[in-house]
């Protein structure tokens, strides 16, 4: 798990596309990898978690570019 991993290295760095990682990191390890062990996931629920993963990387995507821009003062992107 990812999270128990960076405890080893330090912490991780604070921004939305970490920490969403995490985040989809421990709702895999801790709730879809075992549903898949135990075969009580079908197709069609794979593929709602599949879309709902897809969102929320461009949530933490749109969030990122929100922290370079307002944040980090990073406006020389936000011109070009």
């Amino acid at each position: 798990m990812r999270l128990l991993e960076n405890e080893n290295l330090g912490k991780p760095e604070q921004n939305a596309s970490t920490i969403m990682g995490i985040c989809l990191d421990l709702i895999h390890d801790v709730l879809i990898a075992p549903a898949r062990a135990n075969d009580t996931l079908d197709l069609e629920q794979e593929e709602i978690l599949r879309e709902a993963r897809n969102a929320l990387l461009v949530i933490a995507e749109k969030a990122r570019t929100y922290e370079r821009i307002f944040e980090e003062k990073d406006n020389a992107s936000f011109n070009n």
